[in-house]
């Protein structure tokens, strides 16, 4: 039985990934890369990505940080990378003095400028506080980037969507949590890939 449920998952994962559209992946691998270094000069510009999701997302982000400031496979320049939800007690204090729905606004007016990217990571779409993110990040000249999962009922209690809103998109046609998670790891370290690729290409 467990065996079943681990090809079912299996089969799933590999229908899901097989519809993303792979270029969508290298477009943004192309922004971030373009963002943080002179495409001229080859130096960094002083950009940086900033990243955040809930729950599960949220330790995605977190994944992601780790694998652009530490190693994803080989030794290279780090890529400035920041999860907005990487402090549990700047966290629980905005929650506390403003509610959840601006964890990441608060972050964005602190630390964001005009020039770097927000990517957005949602399994659902629906997240008020993701939407508020996506919105501010707009507002600051902040260019934004958003992983998803498939729009459901558009008679959804939040009825406004993520889908839409951000300047670059990858929706994943899936309702399952599971499987969007894992298409979405897949296209950061897709993206991861991209990136390390392009340091050592160029002795970063």
């Amino acid at each position: 039985m467990n065996q079943d449920v681990t090809k079912q998952n299996a089969s799933q994962l590999i229908q899901v990934i097989s519809t993303i559209d792979h270029r969508k992946i290298e477009e943004i691998a192309k922004l971030i890369k373009s963002t943080i270094y002179n495409p001229v000069t080859r130096q960094k510009t002083g950009r940086k990505l900033l990243i955040c999701g809930n729950g599960g997302s949220a330790a995605q982000a977190d994944h992601m940080m780790g694998e652009l400031i530490g190693r994803y496979k080989d030794d290279r320049t780090p890529f400035p990378c920041l999860n907005l939800a990487a402090s549990a007690a700047t966290t629980t204090c905005i929650t506390n003095d403003y509610g959840g729905d601006y964890i990441f606004t608060r972050n964005l007016e602190a630390l964001g400028e005009e020039g770097d990217i927000l990517m957005v990571l949602t399994t659902s779409g629906y997240s008020k506080n993701i939407m508020e993110a996506v919105t501010k990040a707009k507002e600051l000249g902040i260019k934004t980037v958003s992983l998803l999962g498939q729009k459901r009922d558009p008679k959804h209690p939040y009825q406004k969507a993520v889908h839409g809103l951000a300047d670059y998109e990858i929706e994943i046609p899936s309702l399952s949590t599971a499987r969007t998670q894992e298409a979405h790891i897949f296209i950061l370290h897709s993206i991861c890939d991209y990136l390390e690729k392009f340091s050592l290409e160029n002795g970063n």
